[in-house]
């Protein structure tokens, strides 16, 4: 990868997204209503009058557009950003790779064409953590950076942690594995958690990902590795339990603490002994949620950028976590409703 440049961009006014659908996607269109973006849409149509949209798929050569669309394309964009990937580590491992590493190899031949700079959306998962193997999905996501780094292209990897809602509103486009653990917890439905209190579990708003996003495309800036995270000011699982316990309003009986036990001890243990004697259906939901509880939590915190590098992007500094927390939690409870009407104003009130 080159290093740090003000790209040079063409005198073209268009920004290409891909996985324009998806939650940095659909953060980085509300946050930048003045800039003009053309999407390449699959399955989920997007809207808005700074936005127009072309049908194609990542997967196939020329993203599935004809010739002439293809080149017409590529005589209209300024810069690229590369959002479109499965995230849900629980997919095939074949659909995973088609999608985030030949997907963004097809992506980087559009650059390549077009002769503008590629800013890729990858993850902060791809750093390696001593107390899990890395996932199908955080192997396609390595891959792919490799692919951005040996392109040759003018081109900056923005790394995100957990991505949460709007630091405000926590409204947010798709809910994620974190919402899906918490919804867990609210209902009464996650009995354990097999990891130890202290892991940290990193997260970052949405909006501060658009901001940086934005920021980058509109300073021109390439050649960079971007690291989104908390940091060290990551909270860790009991902080996470503790806003859970006492900062969402509710009826009927009060949640309890769920207890924590290793990862070695659900594998060896409960899995083997306990598990059999499940509900399908209970079965299914703790299949996958050990399965994200894995992703989710680390015993160090993540790398992050560093206050000197957020100065220079002229963008806010990233909220308090349990700002966003507490914001996330407050629409989550919202949306299934299981807090009384007169406390739906908690968060802002």
């Amino acid at each position: 990868m080159k290093p740090y440049v003000a790209a040079r961009i063409p005198e073209r006014d268009l920004i290409f997204v891909t996985g324009a659908g998806g939650v940095v996607g659909q953060a980085l269109l509300q946050r930048f209503p003045h800039r003009r973006f053309i999407c390449l849409v699959h399955k989920k149509p997007v809207g808005g009058s700074n936005v127009s949209a072309v049908c194609g798929d990542v997967r196939q050569p020329l993203l599935g557009l004809s010739p002439d669309a293809y080149d017409n394309l590529a005589r209209r964009i300024s810069c690229i950003v590369h959002s479109a990937a499965i995230t849900d580590f629980t997919m095939p491992k074949d659909e995973i790779l088609a999608v985030n590493v030949d997907g963004t190899q097809r992506v980087l031949e559009l650059a390549a064409r077009a002769g503008v700079p590629v800013y890729h959306i990858s993850t902060a998962f791809v750093h390696p953590r001593e107390e899990c193997d890395p996932t199908p999905y955080e192997r396609s996501k390595t891959a792919a950076e490799g692919l951005v780094k040996e392109s040759g292209l003018g081109a900056t990897i923005v790394r995100p942690s957990v991505i949460l809602g709007d630091s405000v509103t926590g409204e947010i486009a798709n809910f994620q594995g974190f919402h899906f653990l918490v919804a867990l917890f609210l209902k009464g439905l996650l009995p354990f958690v097999p990891t130890r209190p202290d892991s940290y579990i990193d997260f970052v708003p949405q909006d501060f990902v658009a901001d940086a996003i934005g920021a980058l495309v509109e300073q021109r800036r390439t050649g960079e590795e971007v690291w989104l995270t908390a940091g060290t000011r990551a909270l860790r699982i009991d902080d996470i339990v503790d806003g859970c316990l006492t900062d969402i309003p509710r009826e009927g009986a009060p949640l309890g603490r769920p207890n924590m036990i290793s990862q070695d001890t659900y594998e060896r243990l409960f899995k083997p002994v306990f598990f059999h004697a499940l509900p399908k259906g209970q079965k299914k939901l703790m299949d996958r949620a050990m399965t994200m509880v894995k992703y989710l939590n680390t015993l160090e915190p993540l790398p992050c950028a560093s206050p000197a590098l957020v100065r220079s992007l002229k963008i806010p500094q990233m909220p308090d976590p349990r700002v966003t927390l507490r914001s996330t939690l407050s629409f989550l409870a919202q949306h299934y409703r299981m807090v009384p009407e007169r406390a739906r104003t908690w968060a802002t009130g």
